[in-house]
């Protein structure tokens, strides 16, 4: 038996903006300036699952921190763990472990001596704690830059939207008005 996960339809670029919460413009141009981290062809195609969630994880980085390149490296962070936990069906299509939306995981991003974000994804409050502590101590003599974000509770709403968008598309599929 095959562990419990959730796959969703390909959404167009009007559902992605609603999940995200952006509009449909911007999505577009951060797709060209290669913002999201995944070529896409020209032209009309749904998106994927994970393009969806990387799209809205980077949207609420952005309005959480107002940083564009913190948001383009939180997003990719989060994208990389996310794509260590797909699972694959029969076939090897990919899809959400159900356990993704359920882990408890924070953002922490600081700057390095060169003044570029970089930043880990820790998987308990004791961690980031603990991370934010050490930061601290590292940086007593310098500007102590550094911020965290509650990764999981943007996974959670993102997951929420989602399934707010396909459930609306199916009811306007089969002639109801939710």
């Amino acid at each position: 038996m095959s562990k419990p996960g959730m796959r969703f339809r390909p959404m167009l670029v009007s559902q992605v903006a609603e999940v995200a919460g952006e509009q449909r413009e911007t999505i577009r141009t951060r797709e060209k300036l290669g913002v999201y981290g995944f070529d896409r062809p020209k032209g009309w195609k749904r998106y994927t699952d994970l393009e969806t969630l990387v799209i809205s994880v980077h949207a609420a980085l952005k309005r959480a921190v107002k940083d564009d390149d913190l948001a383009q490296f939180g997003c990719m962070l989060a994208a990389k763990a996310i794509m260590d936990e797909w699972i694959e069906d029969e076939q090897g299509v990919p899809y959400f472990d159900e356990e993704t939306f359920q882990r408890e995981r924070f953002l922490f991003f600081w700057r390095d001596a060169a003044g570029a974000w970089t930043g880990d994804i820790a998987s308990s409050v004791n961690e980031i704690e603990a991370q934010i502590n050490e930061r601290i101590v590292k940086s007593y003599s310098d500007v102590p830059i550094f911020t965290t974000v509650n990764l999981a509770t943007i996974l959670k709403m993102t997951l929420v939207r989602m399934m707010k968008v396909q459930l609306k598309a199916e009811a306007s599929k089969s002639g109801g008005d939710q």
